[in-house]
């Protein structure tokens, strides 16, 4: 590494300095096949100049050589200091380890982007962003918006950021006691603002969020000159933030450029007690602990932040064509040792460029694992934008031995939101397992277990709270946070909106459909969360009558309605909570008590035979409004079993009543996910696509950022009605049902073609789905559980059925159709 000297007002050490001496002007456009991952169709377009070409082909194809050897060398050599995380860390695997072997698809990815790497101009000068038009997962803009609701962040599970935003929250950081417990600020030392010293007039600005890659790029170009400013959160060193600049000449002028440099910084936290240390090795740092633990028994909880420091200007030297620098962000809840280490190999890693590329390798292979293309551009770009940012806050794919950390939680403004008493302050609700779980578990089964084990984690708190209110088993608050004890700031609400336990339940039971993961259930406490959650609600219900149960004083998703009986809902998914024990009992071969699942069989569903429908709750009075979607939540995702006119009499009735509205219209997002999804499964597409176009009102353009309320009001970067919109498209589109087999019942989304749902996880093995306008197409991609047990097969008809064989394509008629374990005779 280089001491660069410069005229600004600091030195700084650069991880690469290209000497690129003299380009000439003359430059041509590169257009290659290189889609983002397998089974895309998307361009890219590489700029650079035809000298510059051939100098990076040759400096390329040495450095792929030498790839390997420096990085075992390099890293092996520094990344094996043993930090002491917990006792259970297994101190046998290092970072270089990890790096290598994490997955074999993360090492497919790697090398891909390996071969690229002499051409890849994102790592030196001129990477364009200025993509086809019918790129769903790059999203620009001239302007960075000053909106907040409309700004994007970047985030790995661990940490999270909106762009240039002052703050950084960290998962499970939280400060305050009880219910003014809130997301600690961390001050954001990675929000860095370049802009050119001296700025013409010819000076364009374009902001781009390329949700493939998982980084924000800010591109300013002149004649003569071009920065590409890159920040993203590593996907792979996941306690960093990265920021990478990358000056480079357009022309054959050969003075020194000077880039200026501002920071956001600003270091005082009302929630953390930060005192910085003094400099060392260009690098600051700072650590401090929270003010107030959230409960008893919990314990001050501190942070450590390593930072690279920021000069106030850069500078590309004369006759140099290109240099790169890097900042790198290091934050730990553990030591200032995990902080300092974490740093030190984000800077090893960017010396030898081998930062962004396992950054862009891991969210390659993130996607690649899962994905839904749709030929209706705009559709398309809503899934991928929704799919960042709910994968943004959810932890990596690969997360072993020192690279794991402890996931508290996915709140319904994401990881980037959360502080003071905004965007629901970062608490756990229902959103997660109802609305943003159920499209993330179709393509990634371990993140919707690291969202169960969000559960587990606290099902201690969640037995004190069940003994402190009288009841047995495990009783979950509405509203979580650090400690797993309630932190709901209305005291109303957090007393009466019970159904959360039911909603943990139901998102346990789809799961194991998913998985059969029996590890889970009897090592990581998956069949104590369920037995837990079903003797809560046997010690909750009352005895209507001899052979009826029903829950007195609850509050229903439909939040205008406080301490009513029998809301329908809660009703419903407490008797699945108490069904489930029995159907994983079956599954382990063992036993549990015959009076939970007597009680769930005997539980009062609320139903008005002479108008055929259900009422939301004992009492309710046709027309009076409601919040959201509730009542016709039976339908799905509960799947109860009903005749379809009473269905259609459900959504009508709480749509509009005597010409007026039900259902409020400026209502949270995903409600009208869930009458999409309904309607469709009636087949009714007129009704169907006249609600799906209401789920758009609350997208944020450029950037594809959601709003809670169509009129811009609510949480900030609404994930629970991403997670709403995803199961429209997945459940609704798709016809997607997870009962003992995998249903599913395709229909095209309005302007489209074709559909296409890719790695689709089912019992271990990955499916891939193209939906025309007459055909169906199934190919199954990877088998990992056929060793273990019988075959999977595909059921169109009694006389119609295929064996599913790797690798090979079964193409049907777009009916109606279901996937199950092949019954050995």
């Amino acid at each position: 590494m280089k001491l660069i000297q410069s005229n600004c007002e600091k030195n700084i050490e650069t991880s690469q300095s290209l000497g690129l001496e003299n380009p000439p002007p003359s430059r041509r456009v590169v257009k290659e096949a290189n889609p983002r991952f397998p089974g895309g169709r998307y361009d890219q377009f590489l700029v650079v100049s035809t000298y510059e070409i051939g100098l990076l082909q040759v400096a390329g194809a040495a450095l792929v050589l030498l790839f390997f050897v420096l990085l075992n060398i390099l890293l092996s050599s520094s990344m094996n200091t043993e930090l002491i995380v917990d006792n259970t860390d297994d101190y046998s695997i290092t970072i270089p380890k990890l790096f290598f072997e994490v997955s074999n698809d993360y090492q497919q990815s790697l090398s891909r982007w390996q071969d690229q790497y002499s051409r890849d101009v994102c790592l030196f000068a001129g990477h364009h962003y200025e993509s086809s038009s019918d790129d769903p997962t790059v999203f620009t803009s001239t302007v960075f918006p000053s909106n907040s609701k409309q700004q994007p962040s970047v985030g790995n599970g661990y940490l999270a950021t909106v762009i240039y935003s002052n703050t950084v929250y960290v998962n499970g950081l939280y400060n305050g006691k009880s219910t003014s417990s809130h997301r600690a600020r961390v001050p954001s030392t990675a929000a860095i603002t370049a802009s050119l010293q001296e700025s013409p007039v010819s000076a364009s600005h374009l902001y781009t969020l390329d949700v493939a890659k998982g980084v924000f790029v800010h591109q300013i170009t002149t004649d003569d000159i071009e920065v590409i400013h890159t920040t993203y959160a590593h996907q792979v060193l996941n306690r960093l933030l990265v920021n990478q600049i990358i000056i480079s000449r357009k022309s054959n002028k050969s003075d020194e450029i000077s880039v200026k440099l501002d920071t956001n910084f600003l270091p005082k936290s009302i929630d953390i007690n930060f005192k910085e240390n003094p400099l060392k090795d260009n690098i600051r740092s700072m650590q401090g602990g929270i003010i107030t633990p959230e409960h008893d028994s919990t314990q001050v909880v501190t942070a450590y932040v390593y930072w690279t420091d920021v000069p106030s200007c850069i500078t590309l030297p004369k006759d140099v064509s290109a240099r790169q620098y890097n900042f790198i962000t290091s934050i730990s809840k553990i030591s200032g040792d995990e902080a300092y280490y974490f740093h030190t190999e984000g800077l090893k890693m960017a010396a030898n460029n081998e930062l962004y590329l396992s950054h862009v390798a891991a969210w390659e292979t993130k996607w690649r694992n899962g994905h839904i293309d749709i030929d209706n551009v705009y559709l398309s770009r809503i899934i991928y934008s929704s799919m960042y940012y709910i994968l943004s806050s959810l932890p990596p794919l690969n997360t072993t031995g020192r690279l794991d950390f402890p996931f508290y939680g996915l709140a319904p403004g994401g990881l980037a939101n959360g502080g003071g008493n905004q965007d629901y302050m970062g608490h756990v609700f229902w959103d997660q397992e109802t609305w943003m779980y159920p499209p993330i578990m179709l393509f990634h089964p371990n993140l919707a277990k690291s969202m169960l084990s969000s559960r587990t984690r606290h099902i201690d708190a969640a037995r004190n709270i069940a003994k402190f209110n009288g009841y047995n088993g495990t009783m979950y608050p509405w509203e979580m946070a650090f400690s797993g004890y309630d932190v709901c700031p209305d005291r109303t609400v957090g007393k009466f909106e019970q159904h959360v336990n039911g909603d943990i339940a139901y998102a346990l039971q789809q799961y194991v459909r998913m998985t059969e993961d029996v590890q889970f259930l009897l090592e990581e406490n998956g069949f104590d969360l369920a037995k837990g959650l079903a003797e809560f609600w046997y010690s909750r219900v009352y005895n209507i009558s001899n052979t009826k149960y029903g829950v007195k004083g609850v509050m229903p998703p439909d939040e205008y309605h406080k301490n009513v009986n029998n809301s329908v809902y809660t009703n419903m998914v407490a008797k699945i909570s108490l069904l489930l024990p029995e159907q994983l009992a079956q599954m382990l071969n063992t036993s549990v008590p015959e009076c939970w699942s007597d009680v769930g069989n005997q539980m009062y569903i609320p139903y008005d035979a002479s108008l055929k429908y259900h009422p939301e709750y004992d009492g309710y009075q046709l027309g009076t409004v409601v919040k959201q979607a509730d009542a016709i939540l039976l339908q799905f995702p509960l799947m109860y079993d009903m005749p379809d006119d009473v269905q259609v009499n459900d959504l009508l009735l709480y749509e509009t009543y005597k010409g007026k509205p039900v259902t409020n219209p400026d209502g949270p997002a995903m409600t009208w996910a869930m009458f999409t999804i309904n309607w469709l499964k009636l087949k009714n597409f007129t009704k169907a696509y006249n609600v799906f176009n209401k789920t758009f009102a609350n997208i944020q353009e450029p950037f594809m950022t959601w709003t809670e309320n169509p009129d811009g009001t609510g949480a900030v970067n609404f994930q629970t009605g991403m997670g709403g919109f995803l199961q429209t498209i997945t459940f609704g589109f798709g016809g997607i049902r997870i009962r003992s087999c995998l249903e599913f019942d395709f229909v095209l989304p309005p302007k489209s073609t074709t559909f296409n749902i890719t790695g689709l996880n089912y019992l271990s093995s990955s499916l891939n789905f193209v939906a025309r306008e007459t055909s169906l197409s199934i190919t199954l991609t990877e088998d990992n559980y056929r060793s273990i047990f019988p075959s999977l097969q595909l059921i169109v008809s009694k006389t119609e059925t295929y064996d599913l064989k790797l690798g090979k394509t079964v193409k049907i008629a777009r009916v109606p159709a279901r996937i199950c374990k092949k019954q050995i005779v």
